[in-house]
């Protein structure tokens, strides 16, 4: 285009003055060619600016394309991209780790503008550092049982990837903070697979921290019980034991 319309001015042109400043574009022109077209490349390459770029070229009237502003354009978005080379190294960090490489790259080709993309390059470039603790205390919360059922909850209503690592290490403060009651839930011995199934039930409406006394109060005196129940067993007494415990069994007493 620059070529054709040189050559179409130079043959126009009677003043020797003119001829030279059109050669002298040419020339200045051609120069400046290779150096933009290799730095526009690795804009539209690294999309972080090539939206608004590839837009800023667009917008150009026809004048303007033949004089030096696609080269100012192509050399201040490069400029914008070098300012922005920490979030490039953050971007190929992220995806060599492969497990967040999938998400970051839906999120920053969703992403409509420079900022968004950024935001999801960083946001998931801090999921990559926090994603082994985050795993490690996810599986404490999940192995103690206590806030599991809450803390799944809350994190699969949850879009923000940040939040939901906030929301993991939130419930291991909380299972932290449990610590005498799941002493107490290890201290309920037998009694522990029943004391389980009522902590995990959905339509259970008792609070998991009074059931858990309750269970382990009830296993502590278990033990008093079971060493009195062989003398009863061999009194007059047993009897009506052995009823009032079936009484007990099937109406849900424990």
């Amino acid at each position: 285009e620059y070529i054709y319309y040189g050559n179409y001015y130079f043959r126009n042109m009677i003043i020797p003055k003119k001829r030279k400043d059109t050669c002298r574009h040419q020339l200045y022109s051609a120069i400046l060619d290779i150096p933009c077209f290799i730095t526009g490349l690795i804009i539209v390459v690294t999309q972080i600016h090539r939206k608004r770029y590839m837009e800023s070229l667009k917008l150009l009237t026809i004048q303007e394309k033949r004089s030096y502003h696609p080269h100012h354009s192509t050399l201040y978005h490069f400029g914008l991209l070098l300012i922005d080379i920490p979030y490039v190294i953050l971007a190929v960090i992220v995806t060599i780790t492969l497990w967040r490489s999938y998400f970051m790259w839906r999120e920053f080709l969703e992403a409509d503008t420079a900022e968004k993309k950024k935001d999801a390059i960083w946001n998931n470039f801090w999921c990559v550092m926090l994603d082994i603790p985050t795993a490690l205390a996810g599986s404490i919360v999940f192995i103690f049982v206590w806030n599991a059922k809450e803390m799944y909850h809350e994190y699969y209503n949850v879009e923000n990837s940040l939040e939901r690592r906030a929301i993991v290490f939130y419930y291991l403060y909380k299972t932290t903070i449990n610590i005498p009651y799941i002493i107490c839930f290890i201290l309920s011995l037998w009694r522990i697979p029943q004391l389980y199934k009522e902590i995990v039930n959905e339509e259970t409406k008792n609070d998991k921290n009074t059931l858990t006394l309750w269970y382990c109060s009830m296993a502590l005196l278990d033990i008093p019980c079971l060493v009195c129940y062989p003398v009863v067993y061999f009194s007059w007494n047993y009897s009506k034991l052995k009823e009032e415990l079936n009484v007990s069994k099937y109406s849900g007493k424990h």
